[in-house]
């Protein structure tokens, strides 16, 4: 009888191993699934971070383009008013050097001259080429 209760006892022990063996077995295949369900997880978002980096990679050189662009429209603005004040002290300082404006007289017009060619000169002026 002590040999029928150990071989029951070795029976026991192996089928104990062996559903041991399978809850292992089983937890394992749940740890593996899901960390393939992290794994695509993860790559999913990795996707979308490197798509959104891309997106603000375009944005910032667009951003860059435009203030190039108003710095430029900055300084021809700038370059504008510098020329505007330059003319401005240009014509204050000939305004005072112009004589006024001669009242009307009643003085009659020269009168034409006729020159060496025989071409009366002094009533139009030939401003072609």
């Amino acid at each position: 009888m002590i040999s029928s209760t150990s071989g029951a006892n070795s029976a026991a022990f192996a089928q104990l191993q062996r559903q041991q063996a399978e809850r292992n077995a089983e937890q394992a295949e749940q740890r593996a699934l899901s960390l393939q369900a992290e794994t695509r997880q993860a790559k999913s978002e990795a996707d979308r971070a490197q798509e959104r980096a891309r997106s603000l990679e375009v944005e910032t050189d667009q951003a860059t383009q435009d203030a190039g662009r108003a710095r430029s429209g900055l300084a021809a603005s700038r370059g504008l008013q510098q020329i505007d004040g330059q003319v401005e002290q240009l014509r204050e300082q000939i305004m005072p050097a112009q004589p006024a404006s001669a009242p009307a007289s009643d003085a009659p017009a020269p009168r034409p001259v006729v020159n060496a060619q025989g071409e009366v000169t002094g009533t139009v002026i030939n401003v072609s080429v």
